[in-house]
Protein backbone atom coordinates (compact mmCIF):
# COMPACT_ATOMS: atom_id res chain seq x y z
CA UNK A 1 0.00 0.00 0.00
CA UNK A 2 2.84 2.37 0.92
CA UNK A 3 4.59 1.58 -2.36
CA UNK A 4 1.37 2.30 -4.28
CA UNK A 5 0.89 5.66 -2.57
CA UNK A 6 4.50 6.70 -3.19
CA UNK A 7 4.13 5.74 -6.86
CA UNK A 8 0.93 7.77 -7.09
CA UNK A 9 2.62 10.81 -5.58
CA UNK A 10 5.55 10.40 -7.96
CA UNK A 11 3.14 10.25 -10.90
CA UNK A 12 1.56 13.57 -9.87
CA UNK A 13 4.99 15.12 -9.50
CA UNK A 14 6.00 13.86 -12.95
CA UNK A 15 2.84 15.30 -14.52
CA UNK A 16 3.43 18.62 -12.76
CA UNK A 17 6.98 18.62 -14.11
CA UNK A 18 5.69 18.10 -17.65
CA UNK A 19 3.18 20.92 -17.20
CA UNK A 20 5.94 23.24 -16.01
CA UNK A 21 8.06 22.20 -19.00
CA UNK A 22 5.16 23.00 -21.36
CA UNK A 23 4.65 26.36 -19.65
CA UNK A 24 8.37 27.14 -20.01
CA UNK A 25 8.40 26.25 -23.72
CA UNK A 26 5.38 28.45 -24.43
CA UNK A 27 6.96 31.35 -22.57
CA UNK A 28 10.62 31.03 -23.58
CA UNK A 29 10.37 30.10 -27.28
CA UNK A 30 11.72 33.05 -29.31
CA UNK A 31 11.25 35.22 -26.23
CA UNK A 32 13.46 38.00 -27.54
CA UNK A 33 11.45 38.30 -30.76
CA UNK A 34 7.77 37.93 -29.84
CA UNK A 35 6.09 40.16 -28.95
CA UNK A 36 8.05 43.16 -30.18
CA UNK A 37 9.85 45.18 -27.52
CA UNK A 38 7.64 48.02 -26.29
CA UNK A 39 8.61 51.41 -24.91
CA UNK A 40 7.94 50.51 -21.27
CA UNK A 41 10.26 47.50 -21.49
CA UNK A 42 12.95 49.65 -23.08
CA UNK A 43 12.59 52.14 -20.22
CA UNK A 44 12.91 49.35 -17.62
CA UNK A 45 16.03 47.96 -19.27
CA UNK A 46 17.70 51.33 -19.74
CA UNK A 47 17.01 52.47 -16.19
CA UNK A 48 18.30 49.17 -14.78
CA UNK A 49 21.46 49.62 -16.87
CA UNK A 50 21.81 53.22 -15.69
CA UNK A 51 21.51 52.13 -12.05
CA UNK A 52 24.24 49.53 -12.55
CA UNK A 53 26.57 52.08 -14.16
CA UNK A 54 25.87 55.19 -12.06
CA UNK A 55 23.51 54.36 -9.20
CA UNK A 56 21.01 56.80 -10.73
CA UNK A 57 18.05 56.54 -13.11
CA UNK A 58 17.77 58.34 -16.44
CA UNK A 59 16.73 61.56 -14.64
CA UNK A 60 19.65 61.46 -12.23
CA UNK A 61 17.70 60.29 -9.19
CA UNK A 62 19.62 57.95 -6.87
CA UNK A 63 17.97 54.58 -6.28
CA UNK A 64 14.36 55.79 -6.62
CA UNK A 65 11.34 53.87 -5.33
CA UNK A 66 9.26 55.23 -8.22
CA UNK A 67 10.71 55.85 -11.68
CA UNK A 68 9.54 58.93 -13.58
CA UNK A 69 10.09 57.19 -16.95
CA UNK A 70 7.56 58.65 -19.44
CA UNK A 71 5.76 60.62 -16.75
CA UNK A 72 3.74 57.56 -15.75
CA UNK A 73 5.75 57.04 -12.53
CA UNK A 74 6.40 53.30 -12.64
CA UNK A 75 6.83 51.37 -9.36
CA UNK A 76 10.46 50.37 -8.92
CA UNK A 77 10.40 46.72 -7.82
CA UNK A 78 10.58 45.22 -11.30
CA UNK A 79 13.40 47.61 -12.28
CA UNK A 80 15.52 46.24 -9.45
CA UNK A 81 14.61 42.63 -10.30
CA UNK A 82 15.89 43.22 -13.83
CA UNK A 83 19.24 44.65 -12.67
CA UNK A 84 21.12 41.35 -12.08
CA UNK A 85 19.90 40.01 -15.42
CA UNK A 86 21.15 43.12 -17.23
CA UNK A 87 24.42 42.82 -15.31
CA UNK A 88 25.09 39.28 -16.57
CA UNK A 89 23.22 39.21 -19.90
CA UNK A 90 23.81 42.79 -20.98
CA UNK A 91 21.22 45.36 -22.01
CA UNK A 92 19.11 42.87 -23.98
CA UNK A 93 15.45 41.99 -24.45
CA UNK A 94 16.03 38.65 -22.71
CA UNK A 95 17.42 40.39 -19.64
CA UNK A 96 14.30 42.53 -19.30
CA UNK A 97 11.86 39.66 -19.83
CA UNK A 98 13.44 36.71 -18.01
CA UNK A 99 12.44 37.77 -14.46
CA UNK A 100 8.81 37.88 -15.55
CA UNK A 101 9.04 34.45 -17.18
CA UNK A 102 10.41 32.98 -13.96
CA UNK A 103 7.61 34.53 -11.91
CA UNK A 104 5.05 33.23 -14.39
CA UNK A 105 6.41 29.70 -14.00
CA UNK A 106 6.26 30.17 -10.25
CA UNK A 107 2.57 31.02 -10.69
CA UNK A 108 1.94 27.75 -12.55
CA UNK A 109 3.52 25.83 -9.68
CA UNK A 110 1.74 27.89 -7.03
CA UNK A 111 -1.73 27.53 -8.55
CA UNK A 112 -1.27 23.77 -8.25
CA UNK A 113 -0.11 24.02 -4.65
CA UNK A 114 -2.75 26.51 -3.55
CA UNK A 115 -5.63 24.69 -5.25
CA UNK A 116 -4.58 21.41 -3.60
CA UNK A 117 -4.28 23.09 -0.23
CA UNK A 118 -7.61 24.90 -0.42
CA UNK A 119 -9.41 21.71 -1.51
CA UNK A 120 -7.94 19.75 1.41
CA UNK A 121 -8.77 22.52 3.89
CA UNK A 122 -12.30 22.84 2.47
CA UNK A 123 -13.01 19.09 2.42
CA UNK A 124 -15.07 19.29 -0.77
CA UNK A 125 -15.78 16.27 -3.03
CA UNK A 126 -12.85 16.85 -5.40
CA UNK A 127 -9.50 15.02 -5.74
CA UNK A 128 -7.05 17.68 -4.59
CA UNK A 129 -3.97 16.77 -6.63
CA UNK A 130 -5.79 16.05 -9.88
CA UNK A 131 -7.72 19.31 -9.69
CA UNK A 132 -4.51 21.16 -8.85
CA UNK A 133 -2.82 19.65 -11.91
CA UNK A 134 -5.74 20.73 -14.10
CA UNK A 135 -5.47 24.28 -12.73
CA UNK A 136 -1.73 24.32 -13.49
CA UNK A 137 -2.31 22.94 -17.00
CA UNK A 138 -5.01 25.47 -17.85
CA UNK A 139 -2.85 28.32 -16.57
CA UNK A 140 0.12 27.01 -18.56
CA UNK A 141 -1.88 27.24 -21.81
CA UNK A 142 -3.95 30.32 -20.90
CA UNK A 143 -3.42 32.88 -23.73
CA UNK A 144 -3.87 35.82 -21.35
CA UNK A 145 -1.24 34.48 -18.96
CA UNK A 146 1.18 33.50 -21.73
CA UNK A 147 1.02 36.92 -23.37
CA UNK A 148 1.86 38.85 -20.21
CA UNK A 149 4.54 36.33 -19.27
CA UNK A 150 6.51 37.06 -22.45
CA UNK A 151 7.33 40.67 -21.65
CA UNK A 152 8.51 43.01 -18.92
CA UNK A 153 5.05 43.45 -17.42
CA UNK A 154 5.01 44.47 -13.75
CA UNK A 155 1.44 43.19 -13.42
CA UNK A 156 2.58 39.58 -13.93
CA UNK A 157 5.23 39.78 -11.23
CA UNK A 158 2.89 41.58 -8.81
CA UNK A 159 0.18 38.95 -9.32
CA UNK A 160 2.66 36.15 -8.69
CA UNK A 161 3.66 37.82 -5.43
CA UNK A 162 0.00 38.05 -4.41
CA UNK A 163 -0.50 34.36 -5.21
CA UNK A 164 2.56 33.43 -3.14
CA UNK A 165 1.32 35.60 -0.27
CA UNK A 166 -2.05 33.82 -0.22
CA UNK A 167 -0.31 30.44 -0.36
CA UNK A 168 1.71 31.33 2.74
CA UNK A 169 -1.46 32.49 4.49
CA UNK A 170 -3.04 29.10 3.76
CA UNK A 171 0.11 27.39 5.09
CA UNK A 172 -0.13 29.39 8.32
CA UNK A 173 -2.69 26.86 9.57
CA UNK A 174 0.26 24.49 9.99
CA UNK A 175 3.07 26.95 10.82
CA UNK A 176 1.91 30.33 12.09
CA UNK A 177 5.21 32.05 11.23
CA UNK A 178 4.20 31.86 7.56
CA UNK A 179 2.08 34.91 8.39
CA UNK A 180 5.25 37.02 8.23
CA UNK A 181 5.81 35.89 4.66
CA UNK A 182 2.18 36.59 3.80
CA UNK A 183 2.38 40.16 5.09
CA UNK A 184 5.75 41.00 3.51
CA UNK A 185 4.85 39.56 0.09
CA UNK A 186 1.44 41.24 0.10
CA UNK A 187 3.10 44.59 0.75
CA UNK A 188 5.77 43.94 -1.89
CA UNK A 189 3.08 43.20 -4.47
CA UNK A 190 1.54 46.60 -3.72
CA UNK A 191 4.90 48.26 -4.33
CA UNK A 192 5.27 46.36 -7.63
CA UNK A 193 2.20 47.48 -9.60
CA UNK A 194 -0.49 50.13 -9.20
CA UNK A 195 -3.50 47.80 -9.51
CA UNK A 196 -2.32 45.70 -6.58
CA UNK A 197 -2.97 48.65 -4.29
CA UNK A 198 -6.65 47.96 -4.87
CA UNK A 199 -6.64 44.19 -5.40
CA UNK A 200 -4.27 43.03 -2.66
CA UNK A 201 -6.13 44.72 0.23
CA UNK A 202 -9.47 43.39 -1.02
CA UNK A 203 -8.19 39.86 -1.62
CA UNK A 204 -6.13 39.92 1.56
CA UNK A 205 -9.10 40.89 3.71
CA UNK A 206 -11.26 38.21 2.08
CA UNK A 207 -8.59 35.57 2.72
CA UNK A 208 -8.04 36.74 6.31
CA UNK A 209 -11.77 36.27 6.95
CA UNK A 210 -11.53 32.61 5.97
CA UNK A 211 -8.49 32.12 8.23
CA UNK A 212 -9.69 34.25 11.14
CA UNK A 213 -9.73 31.29 13.55
CA UNK A 214 -6.00 30.78 13.03
CA UNK A 215 -5.31 34.49 13.43
CA UNK A 216 -7.38 34.81 16.60
CA UNK A 217 -5.32 32.07 18.21
CA UNK A 218 -2.16 34.18 17.81
CA UNK A 219 -3.23 37.72 18.76
CA UNK A 220 0.24 38.89 19.82
CA UNK A 221 1.78 37.84 16.52
CA UNK A 222 -1.07 39.45 14.57
CA UNK A 223 -0.62 42.67 16.54
CA UNK A 224 3.10 42.72 15.78
CA UNK A 225 2.40 42.00 12.10
CA UNK A 226 -0.14 44.82 11.96
CA UNK A 227 2.32 47.32 13.42
CA UNK A 228 5.15 46.27 11.10
CA UNK A 229 2.86 46.24 8.04
CA UNK A 230 1.55 49.71 8.88
CA UNK A 231 5.09 51.02 9.09
CA UNK A 232 6.02 49.44 5.75
CA UNK A 233 2.88 50.79 4.05
CA UNK A 234 3.28 54.39 5.22
CA UNK A 235 5.87 55.23 2.53
CA UNK A 236 3.51 53.77 -0.08
CA UNK A 237 0.63 55.93 1.16
CA UNK A 238 2.91 58.95 1.03
CA UNK A 239 3.89 58.04 -2.54
CA UNK A 240 0.26 57.65 -3.59
CA UNK A 241 -0.57 61.15 -2.34
CA UNK A 242 2.63 62.76 -3.61
CA UNK A 243 2.51 64.95 -6.76
CA UNK A 244 3.82 61.96 -8.79
CA UNK A 245 1.20 59.59 -7.38
CA UNK A 246 -1.65 62.05 -7.85
CA UNK A 247 -0.50 62.80 -11.41
CA UNK A 248 -0.61 59.08 -12.21
CA UNK A 249 -4.08 58.70 -10.68
CA UNK A 250 -5.41 61.79 -12.41
CA UNK A 251 -4.24 60.51 -15.77
CA UNK A 252 -6.02 57.13 -15.67
CA UNK A 253 -8.80 57.14 -13.07
CA UNK A 254 -12.49 57.01 -13.85
CA UNK A 255 -13.01 60.69 -12.97
CA UNK A 256 -10.74 61.65 -15.86
CA UNK A 257 -13.62 60.60 -18.13
CA UNK A 258 -15.86 63.66 -18.51
CA UNK A 259 -18.59 61.68 -20.29
CA UNK A 260 -20.78 61.06 -17.20
CA UNK A 261 -20.57 64.78 -16.27
CA UNK A 262 -21.68 65.84 -19.76
CA UNK A 263 -24.57 63.36 -19.73
CA UNK A 264 -25.84 64.62 -16.37
CA UNK A 265 -25.61 68.25 -17.53
CA UNK A 266 -27.46 67.36 -20.74
CA UNK A 267 -30.30 65.64 -18.87
CA UNK A 268 -30.61 68.52 -16.41
CA UNK A 269 -30.73 70.96 -19.32
CA UNK A 270 -33.49 68.97 -21.04
CA UNK A 271 -35.73 69.47 -17.99
CA UNK A 272 -35.23 73.21 -17.89
CA UNK A 273 -34.46 75.54 -14.98
CA UNK A 274 -34.87 75.21 -12.11
CA UNK A 275 -34.05 71.49 -12.37
CA UNK A 276 -36.71 69.40 -10.58
CA UNK A 277 -35.57 67.64 -7.39
CA UNK A 278 -36.56 64.21 -8.69
CA UNK A 279 -34.29 64.71 -11.72
CA UNK A 280 -31.38 65.59 -9.44
CA UNK A 281 -32.02 62.48 -7.35
CA UNK A 282 -32.14 60.15 -10.36
CA UNK A 283 -29.53 61.84 -12.54
CA UNK A 284 -26.52 63.05 -10.54
CA UNK A 285 -22.76 62.82 -10.77
CA UNK A 286 -22.09 60.16 -8.08
CA UNK A 287 -24.72 57.87 -9.58
CA UNK A 288 -23.45 58.51 -13.12
CA UNK A 289 -19.92 57.53 -12.18
CA UNK A 290 -21.18 54.50 -10.28
CA UNK A 291 -23.03 53.40 -13.43
CA UNK A 292 -19.85 53.94 -15.45
CA UNK A 293 -17.86 51.87 -12.95
CA UNK A 294 -20.44 49.07 -13.07
CA UNK A 295 -20.46 49.11 -16.87
CA UNK A 296 -16.64 48.91 -16.92
CA UNK A 297 -16.68 46.09 -14.38
CA UNK A 298 -19.22 43.94 -16.23
CA UNK A 299 -17.37 44.37 -19.52
CA UNK A 300 -14.58 42.16 -18.12
CA UNK A 301 -17.04 39.26 -18.02
CA UNK A 302 -18.43 39.93 -21.48
CA UNK A 303 -18.05 37.39 -24.26
CA UNK A 304 -16.35 39.85 -26.60
CA UNK A 305 -13.53 40.62 -24.16
CA UNK A 306 -13.06 37.10 -22.83
CA UNK A 307 -13.58 34.99 -25.94
CA UNK A 308 -13.49 37.08 -29.13
CA UNK A 309 -11.24 40.16 -29.31
CA UNK A 310 -9.71 40.65 -25.87
CA UNK A 311 -8.20 44.03 -25.03
CA UNK A 312 -8.63 46.70 -27.69
CA UNK A 313 -5.08 48.04 -27.23
CA UNK A 314 -2.91 46.23 -29.76
CA UNK A 315 0.15 45.57 -27.62
CA UNK A 316 -2.06 44.18 -24.82
CA UNK A 317 -4.04 41.75 -26.98
CA UNK A 318 -3.43 38.19 -28.09
CA UNK A 319 -3.89 38.27 -31.90
CA UNK A 320 -7.12 36.79 -33.29
CA UNK A 321 -8.43 35.44 -29.99
CA UNK A 322 -10.00 36.62 -26.76
CA UNK A 323 -8.28 36.52 -23.40
CA UNK A 324 -9.21 32.84 -22.91
CA UNK A 325 -10.67 30.00 -24.98
CA UNK A 326 -14.41 29.82 -25.69
CA UNK A 327 -14.25 26.13 -24.76
CA UNK A 328 -13.75 27.22 -21.15
CA UNK A 329 -17.17 28.88 -20.88
CA UNK A 330 -19.10 25.77 -19.75
CA UNK A 331 -16.24 24.90 -17.40
CA UNK A 332 -16.46 28.35 -15.81
CA UNK A 333 -20.20 27.99 -15.30
CA UNK A 334 -19.92 24.53 -13.76
CA UNK A 335 -16.95 25.56 -11.62
CA UNK A 336 -18.76 28.63 -10.30
CA UNK A 337 -21.84 26.53 -9.49
CA UNK A 338 -19.70 23.95 -7.68
CA UNK A 339 -17.95 26.62 -5.59
CA UNK A 340 -21.22 28.25 -4.57
CA UNK A 341 -22.80 24.90 -3.70
CA UNK A 342 -19.96 23.22 -1.81
CA UNK A 343 -17.53 25.81 -0.48
CA UNK A 344 -19.26 29.11 0.30
CA UNK A 345 -17.76 29.26 3.79
CA UNK A 346 -14.54 27.44 2.98
CA UNK A 347 -11.14 28.56 1.63
CA UNK A 348 -11.72 27.09 -1.86
CA UNK A 349 -14.43 29.73 -2.36
CA UNK A 350 -11.61 32.29 -2.50
CA UNK A 351 -11.07 31.40 -6.17
CA UNK A 352 -14.53 32.71 -7.00
CA UNK A 353 -13.99 35.77 -4.79
CA UNK A 354 -10.69 36.37 -6.62
CA UNK A 355 -12.49 36.18 -9.96
CA UNK A 356 -15.04 38.76 -8.80
CA UNK A 357 -12.47 41.11 -7.27
CA UNK A 358 -9.92 40.97 -10.11
CA UNK A 359 -11.57 43.52 -12.50
CA UNK A 360 -12.06 46.16 -9.77
CA UNK A 361 -8.88 48.17 -10.35
CA UNK A 362 -9.40 48.14 -14.11
CA UNK A 363 -13.02 49.24 -13.74
CA UNK A 364 -11.86 52.28 -11.75
CA UNK A 365 -10.06 53.61 -14.85
CA UNK A 366 -11.47 55.10 -18.03
CA UNK A 367 -9.62 52.54 -20.21
CA UNK A 368 -11.76 49.49 -19.57
CA UNK A 369 -11.89 46.54 -19.95
CA UNK A 370 -8.12 46.49 -19.63
CA UNK A 371 -6.16 43.23 -19.83
CA UNK A 372 -3.13 44.65 -17.99
CA UNK A 373 -4.91 46.00 -14.92
CA UNK A 374 -7.28 43.00 -14.76
CA UNK A 375 -4.50 40.48 -15.43
CA UNK A 376 -4.99 38.58 -12.17
CA UNK A 377 -8.31 37.35 -13.61
CA UNK A 378 -6.27 34.93 -15.73
CA UNK A 379 -5.36 32.89 -12.64
CA UNK A 380 -8.87 32.78 -11.21
CA UNK A 381 -10.36 31.89 -14.61
CA UNK A 382 -7.92 28.98 -14.92
CA UNK A 383 -8.61 27.70 -11.39
CA UNK A 384 -12.41 27.97 -11.62
CA UNK A 385 -12.35 26.30 -15.06
CA UNK A 386 -10.21 23.47 -13.66
CA UNK A 387 -12.69 22.96 -10.82
CA UNK A 388 -15.50 22.89 -13.37
CA UNK A 389 -13.65 20.34 -15.55
CA UNK A 390 -12.95 18.11 -12.57
CA UNK A 391 -16.55 18.43 -11.37
CA UNK A 392 -17.78 17.35 -14.80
Amino acid sequence: MTHFLSSKISLHQAVLGLILLLAALLRLYQLADYPALNADEAAIGYNAYSLIQTGKDEFGQSWPVVFTSFGDYKPGVYFYLVMPFVKFLGLTVMAVRLPNVLFSLLSVWLIYQLTCLWIKQSQVPLPAQTTGLLAALLLAINPWHIHFSRGGWETQTATSLMLLALYLLAKSRFHVNYLWGFALLAITSMYTYHSQRVLMPLMGLAAIWFYKKTLLQHKKLVTALTLVSTGLLLPLVRLMFSPAGLARAKGVNLLADQGPLWRVNEIWGDHGLPTPLWVKLIHNLPLAYWQKFWFNYTQHFGGKFLFVTGDGIQRDMVPQIGEIYLLWLPLLLVGSYFLVKYSRNKPLFLWLIWLLIAPTASALTFQSPNAVRAFSMSLALSAVSAIGLQAL
